[in-house]
């Protein structure tokens, strides 16, 4: 059974929006994220039932393959999204913060530079 068609629980993650889950490695970055581009990625590991458990939830608003090259060594796995930019992938960015909440992001996340945008599903915007 696919990743995406398992259900979901705590920090497990199976939305069918995040690609992935690849290896977090130069190669398994380098073949599934576009350079310069924002985006938002949820790190983890695979379970005891297979399913993707996510660690830790973030985002870059200008190049999520150099940011996702910096956490190399961090956890084994990650998945990914595209945004078209800054501001959606810090809305994406909240939702999977306040959807699954986990347990490596310890401070909600910051709006992006010079944006009036708050979290749409607490008002925050730190």
């Amino acid at each position: 059974m696919a990743i995406a068609q398992l259900a979901t629980t705590s920090q497990t993650v199976s939305t069918s929006q995040l690609k992935g889950p690849f290896r977090l490695s130069v190669e398994g970055i380098d073949v599934a994220v576009n350079r310069n581009k924002p985006g938002v990625f949820a790190l983890g590991s695979i379970d005891n039932f297979g399913r993707f458990s996510m660690s830790k939830v973030g985002r870059s608003d200008y190049d999520l393959h150099g940011e996702l090259r910096q956490l190399i060594g961090s956890e084994v796995l990650f998945k990914f999204l595209h945004s078209r930019d800054a501001e959606a992938a810090f809305l994406e960015e909240c939702r999977l913060f306040h959807k699954f909440q986990p347990p490596s992001n310890f401070i909600h996340p910051y709006r992006p530079a010079n944006s009036r945008l708050t979290c749409p599903y607490c008002r925050g915007h730190r």
